[in-house]
């Protein structure tokens, strides 16, 4: 479910991305460390495919560490 700040975003346009391409996206999100991603994160991880969801739990897990 969407948390109200999540709402706010509209992630649809990354749908159907080149795949090596978003992955490095998020690796470099991860990389980051900057906590501000996770509502674009969850407002993403709700209209994309399953193995890029995984992908974005695991940024946003290890964010919230």
């Amino acid at each position: 479910m969407l948390s109200s700040q999540s709402k706010d975003f509209n992630m649809t346009y990354l749908k159907d991305r080149n795949r090596e391409m978003i992955l490095s996206l998020l690796d470099k999100i991860e990389a980051i460390g900057d906590t501000r991603y996770i509502p674009i994160l969850e407002a993403w991880k709700e209209i994309d495919y399953k193995k890029v969801r995984k992908r974005i739990n695991q940024v946003i897990r290890v964010l919230r560490k």
